[in-house]
């Protein structure tokens, strides 16, 4: 098949463009690490894209410059777990800030929340510990994200 057809050619390129756009969300969209037999999957996020419900169920403030961040611990069986879960975000000037988890369960999911300010295009590195119930090692989990006021 030629490709000499101008049209064709950038249809053939817009929809490369699109699976290209489409396979990096999903790359980035599963946030994880996998240590000691378990899983740890973590989320950082603007508060802006939580629902009102959601909000009001867990106490979230909504703001353009207040992130959250989720966490959430399994077993080899997928099994959620509990676990205890502290950490920090510095941001590029060492401003550093103590993240509060709080502890949510629902049904057979358990997972961790803390919310944070941060200002815009700010880059923060988060370094978290995890220690999953009944186990003494530390898992470290340690990232970097930027966000954006919204």
């Amino acid at each position: 098949m030629s490709l000499s057809n101008k049209p064709i050619r950038y249809f053939f390129i817009l929809i490369f463009s699109c699976y290209l756009s489409l396979s990096s969300f999903v790359a980035q969209a599963e946030q994880l690490i996998k240590a000691h037999g378990y899983t740890i999957h973590y989320n950082a996020f603007n508060s802006t894209i939580l629902n009102p419900a959601v909000v009001n169920q867990y106490g979230i403030e909504r703001s353009s410059s207040l992130g959250v961040l989720t966490i959430s611990v399994q077993d080899k069986a997928d099994k959620a777990v509990s676990a205890f879960v502290i950490g920090n975000n510095k941001n590029a000037i060492s401003q550093l800030t103590t993240l509060d988890f709080k502890k949510i369960t629902e049904g057979q999911s358990i997972y961790y929340i803390a919310t944070f300010k941060f200002a815009d295009k700010a880059q923060l590195n988060f370094d978290i510990i995890v220690v999953p119930e009944g186990v003494t090692r530390k898992i470290k989990l340690n990232f970097k994200q930027q966000f954006f006021v919204e």
